[in-house]
């Protein structure tokens, strides 16, 4: 996974940026993280891309786990699916 790289035209700059929004969503949504990304003082040798592509993948784990628990099955769980498929699709030219 080292050796791999996004497709993607951010710079690193930009990668470091979302990859510590994305960081700090999940700690606000009460998944606190490390201070690991390259350059940090616990960095742990992944590459940004990995913490991203993990941050990532937790925040839409942690959003759902919290959807489906608070809202339930019905019409509010039903109206957060359409939002999340609305929003994938306007990020999807």
């Amino acid at each position: 996974m080292k050796q791999w790289t996004p497709n993607s035209s951010w710079t690193l700059d930009e990668w470091m940026r979302e990859t510590r929004a994305l960081r700090e969503a999940l700690t606000i949504l009460g998944a606190p993280l490390a201070r690991c990304l390259p350059g940090e003082p616990l960095d742990c040798g992944r590459s940004v891309w990995e913490h991203y592509a993990t941050y990532a993948g937790m925040l839409k784990g942690v959003a759902h786990i919290k959807a489906e628990c608070n809202l339930g099955e019905g019409p509010g769980m039903d109206l957060a699916e359409r939002a999340y498929t609305d929003q994938l699709a306007s990020h999807r030219h």
